[in-house]
């Protein structure tokens, strides 16, 4: 087999040839970024499970009892100094009550706008967001206290919808509009 002159291809030919087929093709252009607006945080972080809630309020409720521990005992020895009578019991459960109320509310309402966690929520990697995905806000986390609050004293029935909703949300998260998610720290 002769091989003809117009089959000859010069050597640079072949070699730009050769390096073409070797170099893959282009990367298509980035994905564009997802429009602004309101994005769930559940497209960026998952929700936490019931368990891992209930843990972290376990962990925190005693936490806040042995915090309460503190004005209940100076209470307690408050009146034993005086010898005031012990026996009126309703006025002593009133000022103790109210003591705890605001140790409760005050503790969740300042960890969830400072931190989006509490310390136990810290401990089991869950944290507390707005739909935006960030901490919320001072007014958003009182009202969330509150909420959670009520829901805590008639039976826990708020907290149910963590368990059976989609979103994982209890009651007082769907009305103020917060999600408890893993926490990506």
């Amino acid at each position: 087999m002769e091989l003809e002159p117009e089959d000859i291809k010069p050597a640079e030919e072949v070699i730009e040839a050769k390096v073409a087929e070797a170099i893959p093709a282009p990367l298509p252009p980035p994905l564009p970024p997802p429009p602004a607006g309101r994005a769930s945080p559940a497209g960026r972080a998952s929700p936490a499970g019931f368990i891992r809630r209930t843990l972290a309020f376990t962990i925190d409720f005693i936490f806040l009892n042995f915090l309460y521990l503190i004005p209940f005992t100076f209470g307690l020895f408050g009146l034993y100094l005086s010898k005031g009578e012990i026996s009126p019991m309703a006025s002593l459960i009133s000022p103790f009550v109210s003591i705890w109320l605001i140790l409760f509310i005050g503790y969740f309402t300042f960890f969830h706008a400072h931190f989006g966690q509490t310390p136990a929520k810290g401990i089991v990697r869950i944290k507390v967001v707005n739909k935006e995905g960030e901490p919320l806000s001072h007014f958003r986390a009182l009202l969330r206290s509150l909420l959670s609050l009520f829901s805590f004293i008639f039976f826990s029935l708020g907290f149910l919808f963590a368990i059976f909703g989609k979103k994982k949300q209890g009651l007082h998260d769907m009305l103020i509009g917060s999600h408890v998610v893993l926490s990506q720290d």
